[in-house]
């Protein structure tokens, strides 16, 4: 993006910062308004956008940056385009994360007592996977 690295900071700590507070937003408004299933089909197609807009912006020729020594600044479609696409997968993260993790449980019966067991090994492959998939992002 051509960016100084005072305004990449800054942009990486607004993103991050949307990112951490969007599930705040996203629990509230699923408990309060419009449900979990509603929410996390939103939030899903909020997140697909995100990604298709993001790989656009890499793919489409008229939105990538040149790739040559001397390149020009980006265009400012290309900006509006790739940070578009990073706070619609921020919106997205914050209608998933705080729904599907208890939308799974919801599937246990309480009354049941093995169904209740599989509930606490459903929270901790959760936790696992979670886990897991963070190291693999992380290291790979």
């Amino acid at each position: 993006m051509k960016e100084d690295l005072k305004t990449a900071a800054k942009n990486v700590n607004y993103w991050a910062g949307t990112t951490t507070l969007m599930p705040l937003i996203g629990g509230f408004l699923a408990d309060a308004y419009i449900g979990r299933f509603p929410m996390v089909l939103f939030s899903s197609l909020v997140y697909l956008v995100g990604l298709t807009l993001l790989t656009m912006s890499q793919y489409v020729p008229s939105l990538k940056p040149c790739n040559t020594k001397t390149c020009p600044q980006p265009r400012k479609l290309h900006e509006v385009v790739f940070f578009l696409a990073l706070y619609c997968i921020s919106l997205g993260t914050g209608g998933h994360k705080p729904c599907l993790e208890s939308f799974g449980a919801d599937q246990f019966d309480e009354e049941h007592v093995e169904e209740r067991k599989k509930k606490m090994s459903f929270f901790n492959w959760w936790n696992f996977a979670l886990c897991f998939a963070l190291l693999l992002g992380a290291t790979v």
